[in-house]
């Protein structure tokens, strides 16, 4: 209340000699002690805060990128074993039809065609980028649903029957929680 007063009784101090109360433009009323508007002081956080969020969107692209190189670096080494793998199985298959041309050379011209086959995909899966496999994985579920899904869980039965075995096997009968062969 007094400083009301106050600002009255200099108001009327002004008007008794005359002189007018210095209001200024309107951009002077807004200028703080640095000489620059609040409009100014403001848009310089926003400023700082728009930097920060182009920069962490960058830092983070760049890190999804790196994860999404690295991974498909490390898929393309799985699949070139994969792919020795399958070259491995085709040898075998083809021991195997030698052996049956004594026997049954029908059966063993059959056996030598499927590790022909067998033969031909590993040298294909050598030479195929991770993305195209994907790509030919994703066309083959689309055209043959049915099969796709047989084959998921034929490869989820063989994965869990050998991780079961692989548990059991370090803790089976006459061996305690650690694998030690127990007497």
């Amino acid at each position: 209340m007094e400083e009301r007063m106050g600002q009255t009784n200099q108001d009327a101090g002004m008007a008794a000699t005359g002189t007018k109360p210095d209001v200024g433009t309107t951009r002077d009323r807004w200028t703080n002690s640095a000489g620059k508007s609040d409009g100014e002081v403001l848009s310089q956080p926003a400023d700082i805060a728009r930097q920060a969020v182009n920069e962490v969107g960058r830092a983070v692209s760049e890190t999804a990128c790196a994860i999404v190189s690295s991974t498909k670096d490390s898929l393309s080494r799985e699949v070139g074993r994969s792919a020795d793998l399958v070259g491995h199985i085709a040898h075998s298959v083809r021991q195997a039809a030698e052996d049956l041309d004594d026997k049954v050379p029908q059966v063993a011209g059959m056996v030598r065609g499927a590790a022909d086959r067998i033969d031909a995909y590993s040298r294909d899966l050598r030479g195929v980028s991770i993305d195209r496999l994907a790509s030919a994985i994703g066309n083959f579920a689309r055209r043959q649903p049915v099969l796709a899904l047989g084959a998921a869980a034929l490869v989820g039965f063989f994965a869990y029957r050998i991780m079961a075995a692989a548990s059991s096997g370090a803790t089976g009968p006459n061996r305690d929680a650690y694998g030690i062969a127990s007497r």
